[in-house]
């Protein structure tokens, strides 16, 4: 029997390329979290403020460099009520409320979330360094979605300094 080309093989390649990619996208995240929980943990803390530094990035009429700016959102956030409580991750995460817990103290020690004034914990600005070679991973692999970028040019939106 010959192996003849059908209509499975893009699938299949597809199939292995995701595997292999979430393969090294598993060791670039062992680089800065202790497992699984604690990158679903920061992430959920990580994208509530994310969503409004997009907000805000959108009702912003003036241009800016964008490294500086999310900067800058990150460190003027301590009076404001964003941010999130042990029991709004909890139930979010449906991770249990103790280990949520020790979670975010392990992250508030590595300084990648603090508390609030408001006692709300939030991201610190030292998170578009940690995450930096995390978003380059995301646009350099996932080779579908990075054609698409490349087709849109879309990389060529930002400045080098501006980090991506």
């Amino acid at each position: 029997m010959t192996y003849k080309e059908n209509k499975y093989d893009s699938f299949m390649q597809w199939i292995i390329e995701i595997a292999e990619e979430k393969i090294l996208e598993h060791k670039l995240l062992k680089e800065n979290f202790n497992s699984h929980e604690e990158f679903i943990i920061f992430t959920i803390i990580w994208m509530r403020v994310y969503k409004k530094i997009y907000q805000a990035l959108k009702n912003n009429n003036s241009s800016v460099n964008l490294d500086k700016f999310i900067k800058n959102y990150y460190n003027n956030q301590e009076d404001q009520y964003l941010g999130m409580t042990i029991n709004a991750i909890t139930r979010e995460s449906e991770i249990p409320r103790s280990t949520v817990k020790r979670t975010v103290e392990r992250l508030i020690v590595k300084e990648i979330v603090s508390r609030n004034s408001k006692n709300l914990i939030i991201p610190t600005a030292k998170v578009r360094d940690v995450m930096e070679s995390y978003r380059q991973f995301n646009f350099k692999s996932h080779k579908k979605l990075n054609k698409l970028f490349n087709d849109l040019k879309i990389k060529e939106r930002y400045t080098e300094e501006e980090k991506f």
